[in-house]
């Protein structure tokens, strides 16, 4: 899909918030919500644009957040999921191909915290670190997935799951999941083009 002005003007402003309502991008780009709309649904559909995300303060939630990285072995990753979907207080969760994993823990208390962290290290999880949610994330900020359970990594491009041999791809010294090398040159050269009218 080629994109004009128009659609690098909307990512633009998306970008920096995703809630703004159609008529409030129109009025920003001085056009019309009818033709946003349209825009917006053609980026969709060619999967530049596939989603959107809600941030939380968890400063503001009751409780304590916590990040918790570490490892699960492969032969354990079955009970692993189990246990994340499970455990009161597991928000969200992502397990990499390595075996290497990010849990956000939203907990009353500390017995809370180490109850969450029996049921871990019960079900496989191993070289654990556990943080504030603002040393990883940011003041203020966290990530929440409408469903809590343990993911395998997404392709940046399909949003099918990499699996366990990803292709991966460097962007600007960030790494970037793909499930084939396809996905991984169509995102190269979606990021080229983006970058060019930039």
């Amino acid at each position: 899909m080629e994109l004009d002005d128009l659609d690098v003007r909307i990512l633009r402003i998306l970008s920096e918030d995703a809630r703004l309502s159609l008529r409030e991008v129109a009025r920003r780009l001085g056009s019309t919500a009818p033709t946003v709309s349209a825009r917006l649904a053609r980026l969709e559909e060619s999967g530049i644009v596939s989603g959107h995300s809600v941030v939380i303060a968890p400063d503001r939630l009751p409780g304590r957040t916590r990040v918790v990285v570490g490892r699960v072995d492969p032969d354990r990753r079955p009970d692993f999921k189990a246990a994340v979907a499970t455990t009161e207080g597991v928000l969200e969760g992502v397990v990499h191909p390595d075996g290497t994993f990010r849990l956000t823990l939203q907990v009353r208390d500390l017995d809370q915290e180490e109850r969450c962290l029996a049921a871990l290290t019960g079900a496989g999880a191993r070289e654990l670190g556990i943080h504030p949610a603002e040393r990883l994330l940011g003041p203020g900020h966290a990530s929440l997935f409408s469903d809590v359970a343990v993911v395998p990594e997404p392709c940046a491009i399909c949003g099918r799951a990499v699996g366990e041999d990803p292709v991966e791809g460097r962007i600007d010294g960030r790494r970037v999941p793909f499930c084939c090398t396809s996905c991984r040159g169509l995102y190269l050269e979606r990021y080229t083009r983006l970058k060019e009218k930039a």
